[in-house]
């Protein structure tokens, strides 16, 4: 199979820095292009000023700062093997939405997700993106679980192309 551009979604957590790795080495292998992809789950809004002033002038939501820190945190994941191309993408909205658009509009032709392994009740409460992405996707999803006994991601490569 031949990948031009594959997403990979990141929560920051060791589980997607597998999954990153994962990606990194097929991106190698095949030349294409990486997608490193958050989304912020906290929904853009804005407050109006108090009192209202004639330009009708918004401040930034108490949590803007701390968007500028998780964009910041974003540009310093790069993929794990030299030379491959790459952007990376800040999104807010609901995880599933926001990376499901990305792919349809930048014609991904893989998407790399990690899995939590969030099961029972846990699932049920927080939903799975992992599984919402994998459901809704019209290209080719690949779930990375990272374990203990997985230490190199020639694993989870193996099994993308069996």
């Amino acid at each position: 199979m031949n990948f031009n551009r594959i997403l990979i979604g990141t929560d920051f957590s060791e589980c997607s820095s597998a999954a990153l790795d994962v990606a990194s080495h097929l991106a190698s292998e095949t030349g294409a292009r990486l997608y490193i992809v958050h989304v912020n789950g906290i929904l853009d809004v804005s407050v109006p000023a108090i009192p209202p002033t004639e330009g009708g002038y918004y401040y930034d939501a108490p949590w803007g700062h701390e968007r500028h820190e998780v964009r910041e945190r974003l540009t310093k994941i790069v993929p794990s093997v030299a030379n491959i191309a790459y952007e990376h993408r800040y999104l807010t909205g609901l995880p599933v939405v926001q990376i499901l658009k990305l792919a349809e509009e930048e014609r991904i032709d893989l998407i790399v997700i990690a899995s939590h392994g969030r099961t029972g009740f846990a699932r049920l409460l927080m939903g799975s993106v992992a599984e919402g992405v994998m459901r809704g996707a019209t290209c080719p999803v690949l779930i990375v679980k990272h374990t203990a006994e997985h230490s190199a991601p020639q694993d989870a490569i193996d099994s993308a192309y069996a």
